[in-house]
């Protein structure tokens, strides 16, 4: 398992240095970094702790891959890029909100600019429950190089993070992807997006402090998010599952 991580930091006293003893050194130009997997729990931890008792505003870049899955990597790191984009130029609001087909697209768009080739609503056929074959619509074909990823996606919009839906969500993605017939693509994947939703000012502070660190429980083969304290609404998360490990 590989994670970057790349956070940005901001305070009225200027660039703010944390996790020293680690040579981290985060400031406004919000620099990526690799690092292994316990130095990445570490930090997160830590900045979450400085973030709730120093009240600083910052942005949380982060993608984790399996190893199976590495070659997604600089697609995620893009798409998280440009979500973070997306979300200054066009932020959620009561009246608008993201939506499933937008941050496929946005996915599909980030795998063109590492050269691998993506199309959305791919017309397949799907085995259903009654073993008939029916005409279905797959979300999104990723192909790179003699790899092709088939991928299903699902979209969650809710103020707290709860592990235990999210893995069902990604279930259900992988039975979808699972489904469909024929050859169309040697890996499966079920991709579930957690969209950060509140109604009031106390959902909106169980969103800031519990999201991230409920994230970590979620067991998934990828995980990538933007999250960014200085917006209400403060970006989305993309979680993904290999259909033949649900």
């Amino acid at each position: 398992m590989r994670r970057y991580v790349s956070v940005s930091i901001k305070e009225s006293g200027g660039p703010k240095t944390i996790a020293s003893n680690m040579k981290m050194t985060i400031n406004q130009k919000c620099m990526p970094f690799v690092t292994g997997m316990n130095r990445a729990e570490f930090f997160i931890k830590e900045h979450h702790k400085i973030y709730r008792k120093e009240r600083m505003m910052s942005i949380i870049k982060y993608v984790e891959t399996t190893n199976r899955l590495r070659f997604l990597e600089p697609t995620l790191q893009t798409w998280v890029n440009r979500l973070e984009k997306l979300c200054r130029s066009c932020p959620q609001s009561t009246e608008r909100y993201y939506l499933e087909p937008a941050l496929v697209a946005l996915l599909a768009g980030s795998a063109w600019s590492n050269d691998i080739q993506a199309i959305t609503e791919v017309k397949v056929k799907r085995l259903n429950g009654d073993g008939n074959m029916n005409d279905g619509r797959l979300d999104l074909l990723m192909i790179s190089g003699g790899q092709q990823v088939a991928l299903e996606a699902k979209i969650v919009w809710d103020w707290v993070l709860i592990p235990e839906h999210m893995e069902d969500m990604l279930k259900t993605a992988c039975a979808e992807a699972a489904s469909i017939k024929g050859d169309i693509a040697e890996i499966r994947m079920g991709i579930v997006f957690f969209v950060p939703w509140w109604n009031d000012e106390k959902q909106r502070g169980d969103l800031s402090d519990s999201v991230i660190q409920n994230l970590s429980k979620v067991t998934a083969d990828l995980k990538a998010y933007c999250w960014n304290h200085e917006l209400s609404y403060p970006g989305a998360i993309l979680l993904g599952k290999l259909a033949g490990n649900i």
